[in-house]
C-alpha cells in the first residue's frame, strides 16, 4: 500500500487539473466580450452615417449627374465665410456670396442647404439661407462646433438650378 499513498500524495487537486481550461475559457471569453464592445462603438453614435434616402439616389443617379452637369455647365461660384466666433446663443452665423460665371453677384435666389459636421456625419441639418443683397446669404448653424462642416447647396433663380458643394 506504500505506493498508492505515493499516487495519491502528489495527484493534482481539483484546482490544478482545471487551471489551464479554465484560463483558456476566460481568455475567450474575455476576447469575445471586447470585441461585442468594438462592434457596440462601431455600429453607434453620430460617427456612423450612412447617405439618408441613399436607394432612391442611388436609382436616379443618372438624373443626378445630368442635373449636376447642367448645374456645372451655369459656372455658379459660392465663398462661404463662417463667423469667427460662436454668437451668445451658441450658434455660428456663415455668410455666403453666391456669383455666377462672369463673377457677378446672385440677387434673389432661393437658397436651401444640407449641412453637417464630419464628426457626426448621421447630423444632417436642412437650413435656408436669407438673403442680404448683392449675391450675399447668411445662415446660422445650430451649434458652433468647431472642425470640418460640409455645405451642400441647392440655388434656383429663375428655372436656373445649381447644385454646388463645399467644405469649411
Amino acid at each position: 500500500m506504500p505506493s498508492d499513498a505515493r499516487l495519491t500524495a502528489n495527484a493534482p487537486g481539483r484546482w490544478a487539473s482545471m487551471r489551464w481550461p479554465l484560463i483558456l475559457i476566460a481568455m475567450l471569453g474575455g476576447h469575445m466580450l471586447l470585441m461585442f464592445i468594438a462592434l457596440a462603438l462601431a455600429l453607434g453614435g453620430p460617427t456612423r452615417a450612412v447617405e439618408p434616402d441613399y436607394y432612391r439616389k442611388a436609382q436616379q443617379w443618372d438624373e443626378h449627374q445630368a442635373a449636376q452637369r447642367a448645374s456645372d455647365a451655369l459656372g455658379w461660384t459660392m465663398a462661404l465665410t463662417p463667423a469667427a466666433l460662436p454668437e451668445a446663443d451658441g450658434r455660428r452665423l456663415v455668410t455666403l456670396q453666391l456669383l455666377d460665371a462672369e463673377q457677378q453677384a446672385i440677387d434673389g435666389a432661393a437658397v436651401e442647404l444640407i449641412v453637417f459636421h464630419h464628426a457626426a456625419a448621421a447630423e444632417h441639418i436642412t437650413l435656408t439661407a436669407e438673403s442680404l443683397g448683392r449675391g450675399v446669404y447668411r445662415l446660422h448653424l445650430p451649434h458652433a462646433r468647431p472642425g470640418v462642416w460640409e455645405f451642400r447647396v441647392t440655388a434656383v433663380v429663375g428655372g436656373q438650378r445649381s447644385l454646388i458643394g463645399a467644405r469649411s
